[in-house]
């Protein structure tokens, strides 16, 4: 297994995210609303899952509209979203910004990733909005 991290290539990946949110009923983003930093995993070359770092004016970005490779073995998907959160961070760090701020739904199988890689939790109604410090 050789997990990479990318930018996503929107003329090469956009339709298969397309596809991922489709497989997952979510409707697709227009490009235009995606961050021009995405970062996609792959894993031997599959792309696996990818994720979207939204910047703001200030010290604080926010990763966004994590979607993975419903199809994708689970051999392949083992540690991916994991990774992609590191990358994400790495990438955050490098274009100096100081806090990660997501709302993810509670519950969630992304909260529990995020909350494992150093994520706080603090609870809102239906959602969860969590920061990390870099």
């Amino acid at each position: 297994m050789t997990l990479e991290a990318r930018f996503v290539d929107f003329k090469n990946d956009y339709s298969d995210l397309c596809d991922w949110w489709a497989s997952w009923d979510w409707p697709a983003l227009p490009i235009s609303s995606l961050s021009t930093t995405g970062i996609i995993v792959e894993n031997n070359g599959e792309k696996i899952c990818a994720a979207f770092l939204y910047r703001t004016d200030s010290d604080i970005c926010s990763p966004e509209w994590f979607i993975s490779n419903r199809y994708a073995s689970k051999e392949a998907r083992k540690g991916a979203v994991e990774f992609l959160i590191d990358a994400l961070e790495t990438e955050a760090k490098r274009q100096g910004f100081k806090f990660m701020f997501a709302s993810v739904v509670d519950e969630s199988n992304i909260l529990k990733k995020l909350l494992d890689k150093g994520f706080s939790k603090r609870l809102e109604k239906q959602m969860v909005n969590i920061v990390k410090v870099l």
